[in-house]
Order: structure tokens, then C-alpha cells, then sequence
């Protein structure tokens, strides 16, 4: 069988035959920083290698992935491979990157990754091990193992031309299941009223990618062809992507936990290009100094020949769908949550929600509006398994609300690994339908079966009349 870096060499050789436009030291790096980096790293390890041709570099795996992030591209991923096979190649960048409107001539439109460096200020490798979690710093000498890794990132975009304009962090876990990113901005200035627009995923196939589906917004699939004609195509809205490379006899799922809604006229979008195929998802994003907004997506690769790619796609779909277990290792989860809902910024609302003025405390509560139908808002919550937490917060039903108590009440919940729904707290749910302001507070204690799908969940359910929340507040005890 032939080494990983052999093979990558092999495919550039078939690609530069096929007259694909691609330099010459372009395939030597490429392929000199397979080969080298691959070699360094051993099963279910999380390895620092000084001497790299791409400088300082992390190198993680766990089950049958592996990736390698690097000090010069800002510690962003790049090369990263499923049982010895490609998936994303380093032949462009990957992870965030936001680009500014108006630039001087001559400067990088584009800030972040191997752009316009952003400023690291921590580095970390969060190991999970037999249920237990560890932070360690990614420095020189580095070597741990473990059952999976999540590569933290703290870093501010500051732009020279427009100041400091978003905090980030970046998580990215491997461990055997897969690989989950979870990318996190809050902005930081007016300058921020310079931003064009965020990439806030990119990823880079192997030219030899051929097929894509993709489930849209609508509910339909959609199917093509990479071509090689430095075009974009797709530009949707999409539940989940799936690509096939037949030269390796290989997909690759990216499933997002819902639609995300891209940037008008570009969405996501599949970048053709004559030496690799990429995926990006664009974004327009908070620009109001505060706001905040995060983005997740899970990556899993499959072996499967062209004339069965679809059906073993689709299983590994289903299978993401229906596992959303726990990706990282939460040892540094937040102590305390605080919902004010004094203004809606950096929260979607959707249709019956809105910020009323009639709050318990502050400036605003939330209010969901009662049509009768089975209504709730829920946002998600980062716990750590066996711990216990306080919750306290106040709550007003109409007077035409439910008095069913579970129709209107604030609830902590979560569903298992096997999907099956489990209720760790909840307050307000004896509160009268008066139209008053009610103040409740409880104590619940996480469970061991804790999947990302963990929230608050707010409800107004078989209801007329409309029920507001207010300082609800989440804490360890």
C-alpha cells in the first residue's frame, strides 16, 4: 500500500498530466508538507513538532483522522486525512477569515488565517481522557495522549486599518467519531462597520473530488460536478454537504446542527478551481459593537466506491443526525449563563418573538406570542456531565396562556446519544396566568449523557395569549 505522501504525489503527477494549471514549487510544498507532517504523529496523540517546512506546528490524531495546525497560518488547520487518506489539503486556507470593504491599494483585502494575521493571544489542547479532561498549552515538548483533542484558539482580528474588530475562539476537536468546529466572535468597535463579509467555514478538497450533494433549505437535494474553470457554483442555503473523491474511493460529510443563512447572492458556495475544489460558507455578520454570534459543523469521512457513495453518504448522514454526542472535552465550560434579554442583539428571533419593554428587570424581556400552535425558543447550553447547577429566573403568562404547566415554563433539557429526551430542571410552570411577574428558582444536576443538543428551552405551547421570560440565570454551584 502506498503512503499517504506517496499517493498525494501520485494524484499531483495525474493532475499536472491532465494540464491542470498548478506551479511547480506549489506541488513540491504540498506535497513535502504531507509527507513530513504525517510522520511525526501516532494514534490517539496530540504531538508539537518545532522543525516543520511550515514552521511550528501541532499535529493531533485520534481514531482514524488526523490533522496538523500550524503557528504560521495563525494555528488554523491544514492537512487532515482519514485512514491514511486525504480529505482537506493545504493548498489554501481553511477556518475564518472576514474581508474589509475599503482597503489601501497593494493590502490584503482579506484578514485571518494565512492572510493578514489575526493576533493568538492562547493556544491550548484540551484532552479528553476516560471521561476526564485536561487543559494543557500547545508549546514546545507537548506530547499527550488521550481519547480525543480539542485545539483552543484565543485571538483577536485586528485590522491596521480599522482597529481591534472581533474577539474568537476557535474550537476544533478530532477524536474518533469525527471532527466538530465551533467558531465564536463578539465585536468589538465601530470599525467593525468596515467589515465586507465573514468566510466562517472553508474547506479544501483533493482535485480528484468529483461528485457533491447537497440537502438545500428547501428540503431538496441537489446533485453536480466539480469542474475545473475557477467558477463558483451551488450559492444555497444547506443543511449538510456530502463530496466523493472516486480516485480514493472516499466522501466526506459536513453536516450543520441547522440551515445557516449565507450572505445574499453567495451563500455557500463550491470554488472550482483547477488545482482543488473548496467549499466555503459566507456570512454577513454582527457588526454592533457586543454582539455576538458562533458557528458549528461536523466533518465525518467514509470509504466508498462511486456506484455506492450516495446510499453510505446517506447512512452517515443519518447517523450524524441522530449522534450528535458531546465533541469536546468541557473542562473550562462556562461557570454561569445570563439571559437578560434587555435588547434582541446577537439573537434571531423568529416569527411571535420579540423583546417587550414590560420587563421584570432591565430595559426588556422576551416575549412569545401565543397562536395555538406548540411554540418555544431554545439556546443552547455548554454543561459539564455531573455537575450541579442553580437556575433562577422570572416568568409572566398571559392571561389567556395554558395552565397546563408544562405549556408554559422554562426548562433545562437535553437529549442522549440515543435521542432520547431528558429534562434536568425547570422553573415557572406552576406560575398562575395572571399577567404577572412570577420569580422562581431551582437546582438540577446535569447528566452523564450530555450531547450538544443540551439547551434552555422556553415555552408557550397550546396558547392565546403570550408568556415573558426575564434574568434567567444559570450557575455551578
Amino acid at each position: 500500500m502506498l503512503s499517504i505522501s506517496a499517493r498525494f504525489e501520485n494524484r499531483i503527477r495525474g493532475i499536472r498530466m491532465k494540464r491542470y494549471i498548478m506551479p511547480d514549487r506549489a506541488v513540491v510544498v504540498l506535497a513535502v508538507l504531507v509527507s513530513a507532517a504525517f510522520a511525526f504523529c501516532s494514534d490517539a496523540a496530540a504531538v508539537f513538532v518545532k522543525v516543520h517546512p511550515e514552521g511550528p506546528s501541532l499535529i493531533v490524531s485520534a481514531g482514524d483522522y488526523k490533522m496538523r495546525f500550524a503557528q504560521k497560518t495563525g494555528w488554523t488547520f491544514r492537512e487532515t486525512s482519514y485512514r491514511g487518506k486525504c480529505i482537506f489539503v493545504p493548498s489554501g486556507f481553511m477556518q475564518p477569515v472576514l474581508n474589509e470593504k475599503v482597503v489601501p491599494k497593494g493590502i490584503d483585502p482579506f484578514l485571518g488565517t494565512g492572510h493578514r494575521p489575526e493576533e493568538v493571544d492562547a493556544i491550548d489542547c484540551i484532552v479528553s481522557n476516560n471521561g476526564m479532561a485536561a487543559v494543557h498549552p500547545v508549546q514546545e515538548g507537548l506530547r499527550i495522549e488521550g481519547d480525543a483533542f480539542t485545539i483552543r484558539k484565543k485571538s483577536r482580528f485586528v485590522s491596521a486599518i480599522s482597529g481591534f474588530l472581533y474577539s474568537h475562539e476557535s474550537r476544533v476537536t478530532i477524536s474518533p467519531s469525527g471532527i466538530h468546529e465551533e467558531y465564536s466572535f463578539t465585536a468589538a468597535s465601530d470599525g467593525c462597520s468596515n467589515v465586507n463579509y465573514m468566510y466562517m467555514f472553508m474547506h479544501i478538497f483533493t482535485n480528484t473530488t468529483r461528485a457533491w450533494i447537497v440537502l438545500d433549505d428547501k428540503g431538496a437535494y441537489v446533485r453536480g460536478e466539480f469542474g475545473d474553470d475557477n467558477s463558483f457554483s451551488l450559492r444555497k442555503n444547506i443543511r449538510y454537504a456530502l463530496v466523493h473523491d472516486p480516485i480514493e474511493n472516499i466522501g466526506i460529510a459536513l453536516v450543520y446542527p441547522r440551515v445557516y443563512e449565507g450572505r445574499a447572492g453567495f451563500w455557500n458556495s463550491f470554488w472550482n478551481r483547477t488545482y482543488d475544489n473548496k467549499l466555503y460558507l459566507q456570512i454577513d455578520p454582527a457588526r454592533t459593537p457586543g454582539a455576538s454570534f458562533s458557528y458549528e459543523i461536523d466533518v465525518r469521512a467514509f470509504d466508498a466506491p462511486a456506484e455506492t457513495w450516495e446510499a453510505a453518504g446517506s447512512n452517515v448522514v443519518s447517523a450524524m443526525l441522530g449522534e450528535k454526542v458531546l465533541s469536546a472535552a468541557k473542562a473550562d465550560a462556562p461557570a454561569s449563563f445570563r439571559f437578560s434579554f434587555d435588547t434582541a442583539e446577537g439573537m434571531k428571533l423568529g416569527t411571535g418573538e420579540s423583546i417587550a419593554k414590560d420587563a421584570f428587570k432591565g430595559a426588556g424581556c422576551l416575549m412569545l406570542a401565543g397562536d395555538g400552535s406548540y411554540k418555544y425558543k431554545k439556546f443552547p447550553l455548554t454543561l459539564v456531565p455531573g455537575v450541579r447547577y442553580s437556575i433562577s429566573g422570572a416568568i409572566k403568562k398571559g392571561v389567556g396562556a395554558s395552565a397546563v404547566p408544562t405549556h408554559a415554563m422554562v426548562s433545562v433539557m437535553n437529549y442522549t446519544p440515543n435521542n432520547v429526551l431528558e429534562t434536568f430542571g425547570r422553573i415557572g410552570d406552576t406560575a398562575p396566568c395572571d399577567g404577572q411577574w412570577h420569580a422562581y428558582n431551582s437546582t438540577f444536576t446535569a447528566s452523564t449523557n450530555l450531547t450538544e443538543r443540551a439547551g434552555l428551552v422556553l415555552y408557550n405551547v397550546n396558547s392565546k395569549d403570550s408568556v415573558c421570560f426575564d434574568e434567567i440565570v444559570i450557575q455551578q454551584e
